[in-house]
């Protein structure tokens, strides 16, 4: 089950983007801020933070690419399905909903650093991830265009 599901994820993937992540910060980065007199102002738990939200959403791309591709791959690679064969559809897409919520959360704890957490948008963003959208909440269509262009006048405003 461990290798079919590390198989769904595509650990290779995800530790070269991990592996990426670290070598930018750490062999360019790093050294330009150094050069110029700077340090970085991003904490190692805050990156690891951005390089796991980044894992888990990857991650989820992959799962729910595979879900959605199952009938296509069993004509052109049948070797190589997972989904159906070694792990249940729902338990595929109860992955690709945790991963996205956790994925979430850790990107509102950075945004909470610097200042840009907006509720509204959030709870529609984490209901819609989790396919509840406008009826958990009950907002009205002009509502939402009304969030956004919030959040848009926001972004650029608090700066």
């Amino acid at each position: 089950m461990l290798v079919h599901f590390l198989k769904l994820i595509r650990i290779k993937n995800l530790i070269i983007i991990a592996a990426t992540q670290y070598l930018m910060r750490y062999a360019v980065i790093f050294p330009i801020l150094e050069s110029r007199g700077y340090k970085s102002q991003f904490s190692d738990f805050n990156f690891f933070l951005l390089v796991l939200t980044t894992i888990l959403l990857a991650a989820a791309g992959y799962a729910i690419n595979d879900y959605f591709d199952t009938k296509t791959d069993l004509i052109n690679r049948p070797e190589t399905v997972v989904v159906g064969k070694h792990i249940n559809r729902r338990h595929v897409m109860t992955l690709h909903i945790i991963f996205n919520t956790v994925a979430k959360i850790t990107t509102v704890k950075q945004a909470s650093k610097i200042g840009k957490v907006y509720l509204n948008e959030l709870l529609y963003e984490l209901n819609s991830a989790i396919g509840l959208g406008k009826k958990f909440l009950n907002i009205k269509k002009h509502q939402i265009s009304e969030m956004q262009r919030e959040f848009l006048k926001n972004q650029f405003d608090g700066d």
